[in-house]
């Protein structure tokens, strides 16, 4: 009885500490002030998304600062008003994944009239004061169109600090091998703890946004010894959204195959798929959906010295889902499911 309680209590530490070292959301702050520097209290800040489900709000401190902390990715509408000043808004602010945004110091200058607001539409550049990670972020506008796989592991290539290995080991990063990497999928980490290297495939079509920590992270990620690959997966929204999207690759889009330990050669070789995502909401600004197919085909012809030529074939199907439900004002809960149908392989 006491080992089974010793156990269960050392499962709920590890359990709780790994979620609260994750990161699925960004978070956004700055600074109200008059026309005299003086700060601004208790200013009214109002923050609106498609990311987000209902409308979030939020004042200013002693010091004029406000901060939202667990945003959706996305980009934002932020109104900030006050008694007697004119009130301002600010479009397109964009939230990244494990990011602080932030509008700097802001001025609102006093109205003797009424007279209407300002919006400010102009995209303000992503600079986060509040950490020293090394890394960048990737949205599907930076890889959709680029020839790296379909596997997510494969965007990390696009890494100022990255480079490609031919042993097997994915992509090397700041010096270190694929199997050092961590890899989290919506806050939970899929890293393999026998070898290193992720234990889930999860085409691109099916990612939202991909953040790329090459140094300088926090300690709770303390058993990487090479680069942090954090992903989000889509969510529904209030507008009905969906795509269809499909693959196709063979010898004669890829070089030559090369092989640090054995030297076989690749004849015939074709990869396809495709696969379908619906999302939307069930209750508008209440609760959302996502949903998303895509079965995998794979084709090899391996010829390997003094023994032979063999046919690889494999098939898989990879499923994933997640709904989003605000029960109250304060509270979001978010419940994801990955799975993957375990490959079919057949070798001649």
């Amino acid at each position: 009885m006491q080992r089974t309680i010793l156990f269960t209590l050392l499962f709920l530490f590890l359990f709780v500490n790994s979620l609260l070292s994750q990161e699925t959301t960004g978070k956004l702050e700055g600074r109200i002030l008059d026309p005299e520097g003086n700060p601004i209290v208790l200013a009214n800040v109002l923050i609106n998304s498609e990311s987000m489900l209902g409308e979030r709000g939020t004042t200013t401190n002693a010091k004029g600062y406000f901060y939202a902390l667990n945003l959706p990715v996305g980009n934002y509408t932020v109104k900030i008003s006050y008694v007697g000043k004119q009130t301002l808004v600010f479009e397109n602010i964009i939230v990244q994944l494990g990011k602080t945004s932030t509008l700097g110091e802001i001025t609102l200058k006093g109205e003797a009239e009424q007279i209407s607001e300002v919006i400010v539409s102009s995209e303000k550049p992503v600079i986060d004061p509040s950490s020293t990670t090394i890394g960048l972020n990737l949205e599907k506008k930076n890889y959709e169109n680029l020839p790296i796989q379909r596997d997510y592991k494969s965007v990390l290539s696009l890494s100022p600090l990255a480079t490609e290995s031919y042993y097997g080991d994915g992509v090397n990063l700041s010096g270190s091998t694929g199997w050092e990497n961590a890899y989290f999928i919506d806050g939970t980490n899929v890293t393999d703890p026998m070898r290193g290297g992720s234990g889930t495939n999860l085409p691109y079509n099916f990612i939202k946004e991909v953040e790329v920590k090459n140094g300088g992270y926090q300690a709770e990620f303390g058993k990487a010894l090479g680069a942090i690959a954090n992903v989000i997966t889509y969510q529904g929204g209030n507008k009905f959204q969906g795509q269809v999207f499909g693959f196709f690759t063979d010898q004669s889009f890829t070089g030559e195959y090369r092989s640090g330990t054995v030297k076989k050669r690749i004849k015939d070789f074709a990869a396809y798929d495709f696969g379908i995502s619906l999302g939307g909401p069930i209750v508008y600004d209440k609760l959302w959906y996502f949903v998303a197919y895509n079965p995998t085909f794979e084709d090899l012809d391996v010829e390997i010295p003094d023994v032979g030529v063999y046919k690889d074939r494999t098939r898989s199907h990879l499923f994933a889902s997640k709904l989003t439900w605000q029960p109250s004002s304060k509270t979001n809960i978010v419940l994801t499911l990955l799975r993957q149908k375990r490959p079919a392989f057949h070798f001649d």
